[in-house]
Order: C-alpha cells, then structure tokens, then sequence
C-alpha cells in the first residue's frame, strides 16, 4: 500500500464525502484507498491524506492538487523491461527505428 495515496475519512465528516466525490476515479482506479478515520495516526483533522511521509488535512481543491501537495507521481512503466522509460528515450527510440 505504499505506492497508494492513503485517504483517512470519517462518515460524519461532511468535507470527507465531498472529496470523496471529487476523488472517484483516483479511488476507483486504486491510486488513492479509503481507510477508516480511526486508523489515522497523528491527524488533526480529516479528510486527512498521507503518501510516502508527507500529509494534507482537509478538503483539497482538486486532485492534481492532491497529488502535486504529497509528491505523488506515476511512472510509466517499459512492459517487457519492468523499469521505468523516460519519454524522450521512447522517442529516441521510435526516430532511429525509422531512419
């Protein structure tokens, strides 16, 4: 669960219903999972986000701004290799392939 946005919420918790409803396809697609509000360690307030040692309390104004507030990028993966590619290395590759 560690590569996963942990999203700490309480079902009395108004605001957390709302960024549930914002967050729908980060926490359908499983980018960010739902765990109840009193699992959450340290928290001063919900909703509350945690990824990989950085936090964010309260509602977030969308959820690029979500993931830029925790650090939280997705890499694209090489299928056959298992490791990262970088974009311009894709493009290198595709351009000497045609010359």
């Amino acid at each position: 669960m560690d590569n996963k946005i942990k999203f700490y919420s309480a079902d009395w918790c108004g605001f957390c219903k709302r960024a549930k409803e914002m967050l729908k396809n980060e926490i359908d697609s499983g980018i960010i999972v739902v765990l109840p509000h009193s699992e959450a360690k340290g928290a001063s307030g919900f909703p509350h986000f945690e990824y990989n040692g950085k936090t964010h309390t309260g509602l977030p104004s969308s959820p690029d701004k979500l993931k830029e507030a925790l650090g939280y990028k997705k890499e694209s993966f090489h299928r056959e290799a298992h490791h990262p590619v970088k974009p311009e290395h894709q493009l290198e590759d595709w351009m000497i392939g045609v010359m």
